[in-house]
């Protein structure tokens, strides 16, 4: 049976990692991130939805959101390696948000279309 010590001491060594400031910050922004991409993918579904009440294209929009993984995976662990990865993540969060924030203005001013969605 594992005493209350040694049960706190292994909590506390599950979060020794948060001690260092880059690995808090990269945590942090990762989270962000995520959140946002996840957010994003069900805001897609629901604006694909309210557009063309198809179950088909929710399916479509779902496969093309899948296809860069597919296609660029086998690819991209050696492109990746010869990169800056500080300049690589930046420069792809940035692409991320401007598609997001692309997406919400089409959404906003009533200028969507299933293809905005698609080519998204």
């Amino acid at each position: 049976m594992i005493g209350l010590s040694q049960a706190l001491r292994t909590i506390r060594d599950n979060f020794m990692p948060l001690r260092y400031p880059n690995f808090r910050l990269y945590l942090g922004g990762q989270a962000i991130s995520l959140i946002g991409t996840f957010l994003q993918v069900t805001a897609q579904s629901w604006v694909v939805w309210q557009l063309t009440h198809s179950e088909a294209v929710l399916g479509i929009v779902g496969m093309l959101n899948g296809l860069p993984i597919l296609f660029m995976s086998a690819y991209a662990g050696a492109w990746i390696d010869r990169l800056d990865k500080r300049k690589l993540l930046i420069g792809t969060q940035t692409g991320f948000m401007l598609l997001a924030f692309t997406l919400a203005f089409l959404v906003q001013t009533n200028l969507i279309q299933t293809w905005h969605v698609y080519l998204v």
